[in-house]
């Protein structure tokens, strides 16, 4: 039972000072990334390529299962014990089906082989439904990084970011909400991220700081010891 937990002592330890290493260098890097527009939309077009290389892998798997059902069916007939299955797994066939045309290879009529084909239709289709997902949220954040650095590269007289990507704002308050938006975005965003960043990297010498001087027993110099033992004891 001592060796237990110490080994989950240890273990709780190692991964405590993984997580907390990854977090002190990797937060102020991200925040000084989403403070430079440039840098936000050249990162943005890289996940981009990546998403398409995805998309096309996978309906490249799709595709190549949709031709499987489509000889499938051709393979069975309509009074055939197996016709509801393979009813079923076309009903599945979300994308593309109609599209392909049936292909060259055959497969065995069981029960498990039709289970099998049911769940991998299942499992591509979600998958290039995802990846198409991921990749209209990116270009979504890539066409506002883009529009921001080219209101930032124009001279306005109003102060409106002209959005490539969405409808202007009405009503009432709708100019009041794009000024207070250009502003933000023009002068305010970058300046609040690089401030938070220097804060999260003070923030990340301190407890590296603490973390060195833990064993010290003549001088405290822990700054969050010396916070804590300056708060009066309540009664």
């Amino acid at each position: 039972l001592d060796l237990i937990m110490a080994l989950a002592n240890a273990y709780g330890l190692v991964l405590t000072i993984c997580l907390m290493g990854y977090g002190l260098v990797d937060i102020p890097r991200y925040l000084l990334r989403k403070a430079d527009r440039f840098e936000s939309l050249q990162f943005y077009q890289v996940e981009l390529m990546k998403f398409k290389q995805c998309i096309d892998d996978s309906r490249e798997d799709l595709f190549r299962s949709l031709r499987l059902v489509k000889s499938t069916e051709e393979k069975v007939g309509v009074h055939d014990p197996f016709r509801p299955y393979i009813d079923v797994i076309i009903s599945k066939c979300r994308i593309g089906y109609d599209e392909v045309t049936s292909g060259d290879d055959d497969m065995e009529l069981t029960y498990s082989k039709f289970v099998s084909l049911h769940a991998r239709i299942n499992s591509e289709t979600h998958t290039l439904e995802r990846n198409l997902c991921l990749y209209n949220g990116c270009l979504k954040k890539a066409f506002r990084q883009e529009d921001i650095v080219r209101a930032k590269g124009e001279k306005h007289t109003q102060f409106k970011i002209d959005w490539s990507f969405k409808s202007p704002r009405t009503g009432q308050f709708g100019a009041q909400i794009d000024a207070a938006e250009y502003i933000w975005e023009r002068y305010m965003y970058s300046t609040c991220f690089r401030v938070l960043a220097v804060l999260c990297a003070l923030l990340s010498i301190c407890i590296v700081w603490c973390e060195l001087t833990l064993n010290s027993k003549k001088h405290d110099l822990s700054p969050f010891s010396q916070i804590i033992k300056s708060i009066p004891l309540m009664g």
